[in-house]
């Protein structure tokens, strides 16, 4: 399944008749378009204000089609968000794969962090801002996508030979957490494209608080 991001084109219509796919590739393209058509309807309306029904109608399908693939809204959410969260580390795993510094490792995960979101306004202010009306389990996931992240850093960290540097688990997610509340910010006043003017600030915190 690809990334979740409504920002782009939606993708052609299946053919239909006797030249029409395989079931296994119809059923990916409907959920495909469920998590597209969750992801810009909860961008637009809010966690809350979302129904099924809008959901399905969005993604072009029956209200059965959608329960064939999800318990509810709350599932279908979840999955979407777990495909942002993988698409997100695999971009920042590959951003910090090559790095040679503590710096540029710092400074290439907050611009693909950041550069990611700006690229995917949509999916930016659902899993930005939205998430947090989506109750406790969506924000359980949240906590663990952060904790992914500081494996992922430490592994970077230990590449430079920098193992010794990642301070207590509680201040390097205050860090995460000031930096979200950067993009929230600038998320939330409806400028996702300016997100990545925040990273050479965030540079700045982190180098302060990892090498003082």
């Amino acid at each position: 399944m690809r990334a979740v991001n409504p920002d782009e084109p939606p993708p052609r219509p299946l053919p239909r008749g006797r030249h029409s796919p395989g079931g296994e590739v119809v059923a990916s393209s409907q959920r495909t378009r469920l998590l597209d058509a969750l992801v810009e309807l909860v961008a637009e309306h809010g966690y809350a204000g979302v129904k099924v029904g809008e959901i399905a109608r969005t993604a072009g399908v029956s209200l059965s089609t959608f329960y064939a693939h999800f318990p509810g809204k709350e599932e279908c959410f979840l999955e979407a968000y777990e495909s942002v969260v993988q698409a997100l580390m695999t971009d920042l795993g590959r951003s910090l794969a090559q790095v040679t510094t503590l710096e540029d490792g710092i400074e290439q995960a907050a611009v693909a962090y950041f550069a990611w979101f700006a690229g995917r306004p949509t999916a930016a202010r659902t899993f930005l801002i939205e998430i947090r009306g989506a109750g406790n389990v969506a924000l359980q996931r949240r906590a663990e996508a952060l904790d992914q992240f500081l494996v992922v850093f430490a592994a970077a960290l230990e590449r430079v030979g920098r193992a010794d540097l990642p301070p207590p688990r509680a201040r390097l997610l205050a860090l995460l957490g000031a930096v979200e509340a950067l993009a929230y910010d600038r998320v939330l006043a409806g400028h996702p494209e300016q997100l990545l003017d925040l990273a050479p600030d965030a540079v700045d915190a982190a180098m302060r608080l990892l090498a003082p």
